[in-house]
């Protein structure tokens, strides 16, 4: 009886971790979807225009999430959580699962795969992907990719450079207050 026991007690487990994964990955999902949507409804708003408010609002879903995606999941989680009065620390599982995802190295994966297949779309002339919506948003999922890798570059090159940014900055400012202490 105890080995059927234990069986059963490792089904039940391994049933409340695939439980707990996927509600992770949907919460993750859902947080992009509420994210891409708030900044376009916002942005679509200020510019009143669809394509420049899509370009822009991919463009920032890209970035927030390979920048902070545990301060969106949290604020998320926390959104959802509003109105219920039992506590769960699926907040604090969130957390540790998107800390142990690397999500800019699979946005890099993803984007690597989106301009393999649009090339290959392109010079072939032929739809890889065959869903209808692909072929209206694929534009705009290019451009933001090619400005979230250029930010992206920009960033990393901005934050190793910035510690000798600073340095001349201080010169400067110093040999400045010395010129006009002069005059």
């Amino acid at each position: 009886m105890t080995g059927l026991m234990k069986k059963i007690n490792t089904i039940i487990f391994i049933i409340i971790m695939l439980f707990l994964i996927g509600l992770i990955i949907f919460i993750f999902i859902s947080t992009l979807f509420a994210v891409y949507t708030l900044f376009h409804k916002l942005i679509l708003f200020i510019t009143k225009n669809n394509p420049v408010s899509i370009y822009m609002s991919i463009t920032a879903v890209l970035i927030l999430y390979a920048y902070i995606p545990n301060i969106i999941g949290t604020l998320f989680v926390k959104f959802l959580n509003l109105g219920s009065s039992v506590k769960t620390n699926i907040l604090e599982r969130y957390i540790n699962s998107i800390e142990l995802i690397r999500v800019k190295l699979i946005i890099y994966f993803l984007a690597f795969l989106i301009v393999a297949i649009t090339s290959v779309e392109d010079y072939m002339d032929l739809n890889i992907i065959k869903i209808s919506i692909w072929s209206e948003v694929k534009p705009f999922i290019l451009q933001a990719v090619v400005t979230f890798i250029a930010y992206d570059r920009f960033h990393k090159a901005f934050s190793d450079e910035f510690p000798s940014i600073k340095i001349e900055l201080t010169t400067i400012f110093k040999r400045l207050i010395i010129l006009f202490k002069n005059k």
